[in-house]
């Protein structure tokens, strides 16, 4: 005998059983909601039958299926990110170098006009 499902109206446990005038059915143990068929497996296939339960317990599975998704979605932007991020830092890392090589050129370069401005004014005053 399949399980049976729990009372759709009011939560509580239900039973196979016989109703007053002795026909199979199965019942819920407290609201008396009762479903009858000709033979026992169809009466408890009929009770556990939820149509509206069974598309939303559809639905969610299904929604649960894309916030995984997403979620793996998210943790690759986040990876590749972090990647992009180290990568700029790394070229970041090349530019300040190479500031710094082009600014130490350039005071070289003003030492080097400066001195030789000197020595051509040196010359000429000699």
């Amino acid at each position: 005998m399949d399980e049976l499902k729990l009372c759709p109206f009011c939560g509580r446990k239900a039973e196979k059983g016989e109703d007053r005038e002795s026909y199979e059915c199965v019942m819920c143990k407290d609201c008396t909601a009762r479903v009858y068929s000709m033979d026992e497996d169809t009466d408890v296939e009929l009770w556990n039958t939820r149509p509206i339960e069974d598309e939303l317990h559809k639905e969610l599975k299904a929604t649960q299926e894309l916030v995984v998704w997403y979620q793996d979605k998210e943790a690759e932007r986040e990876k590749r990110i972090a990647e992009l991020e180290a990568e700029l830092k790394e070229v970041n890392h090349g530019f300040d170098i190479q500031r710094t090589a082009a600014i130490n050129a350039g005071k070289r370069l003003m030492e080097l006009e400066e001195n030789l401005q000197m020595a051509e004014e040196s010359q000429r005053s000699e």
